[in-house]
């Protein structure tokens, strides 16, 4: 039997269904369906994302002083309750014990949901209020009476189709790739592609734009987008302190690279002795280069290099260098 994408059956029931989780790695778009897809007629949206120190009166509401008074203020929970509203809570696994008494009468099947306030009202929620939860863990992160009560859990293993659609063509397949990618090194969140898609139109070297937003993750990123010679700092423009054996030893290093089998990680302080070994040769030959940031290609870069003929990258006090600039000499 066939089964749909995430998110057809997410667009699919948030129309209908009055309880629904949504989780997944970062960035691929939970909170922008959530907030987005399938509302009601004018139906309205408040969202509120939770961490440990968020209180439960921060949700529910508080008293709050006017003048010689005390006025109850509603808390958007509330707000959405009398309104048949959607109520939004970004990051429910992180959400403290104190909340999550509230969460467990706000989540309640409609005929017996209730809440007394501290004014001492008791409110039930109007016809179509809706709560919509996000999160980065697993289900058994939650409490099991939390669980309970978000019987619709949707896995989202995919970016969602408008977030790909608002970035330039040429880097959505690389978004895509990263988004989703297994390996820390490689994962790339699709917020971070945007920003590059902004700088990248405002910064003409594109290498720039990448370290700026990507960091340790630029060489990852540009493998990615296979920027290859052309776009990259050349060696013999850039260096030109940098003499013949110094490219030798280079190339060397890479090839080392591919055979190491990713024994470090990128950001790594205590790099491989052999690596130190190769970069001492290098700046005794070049004095112009004083570094002590070196990162190399991870487990998952050599192996995606290997498979596609992708170049491996090098960066050296955040230059991102590719092997193919060291070529032919």
């Amino acid at each position: 039997m066939s089964t749909h994408k995430p998110w057809d059956v997410a667009e699919a029931v948030l129309s209908v269904s009055r309880r629904v989780l949504l989780r997944g790695k970062p960035g691929t778009g939970k909170t922008y369906t959530a907030v987005n897809c399938g509302l009601q007629k004018n139906q309205k949206v408040y969202q509120i994302t939770m961490t440990p120190e968020t209180p439960m009166a921060e949700i529910r509401g508080h008293f709050i002083q006017k003048g010689g008074d005390f006025i109850w203020h509603d808390g958007p929970a509330m707000v959405a309750w009398d309104e048949g509203a959607r109520l939004v809570i970004n990051e429910i696994d992180r959400a403290s014990e104190d909340v999550h008494s509230f969460l467990y009468a706000i989540m309640d099947d409609p005929e017996f949901a209730e809440t007394t306030l501290p004014t001492g009202e008791v409110r039930k929620p109007k016809k179509g209020f809706q709560i919509v939860a996000t999160m980065n863990g697993e289900p058994d992160d939650l409490p099991d009476a939390l669980q309970d009560r978000l019987p619709v859990d949707i896995l989202i293993t995919d970016l969602h189709p408008d977030a790909l659609e608002r970035l330039p063509e040429d880097l959505r397949e690389p978004a895509l790739n990263t988004t989703l990618a297994k390996s820390e090194e490689r994962n790339i969140s699709i917020r971070m592609w945007m920003e590059f898609a902004n700088l990248r139109e405002k910064i003409e070297d594109p290498l720039i734009a990448a370290q700026a937003v990507f960091g340790d993750k630029a060489p990852a990123a540009l493998t990615a987008l296979k920027i290859g010679e052309t776009a990259a700092p050349s060696f013999s423009t850039s260096w030109p302190q940098l003499g013949v054996k110094d490219l030798e030893l280079l190339r060397a290093t890479f090839e080392r690279a591919r055979h190491v089998e990713g024994s470090y990680s990128p950001g790594d302080t205590d790099v491989p002795r052999w690596i130190r070994d190769d970069m001492d040769k290098i700046l005794s030959g070049a004095p112009m280069w004083k570094t002590t940031n070196v990162v190399l290609p991870a487990k998952d870069e050599i192996r995606l290099a290997l498979k596609e003929g992708t170049p491996l990258w090098i960066t050296i006090d955040g230059k991102a260098f590719s092997e193919t600039e060291f070529n032919g000499g």
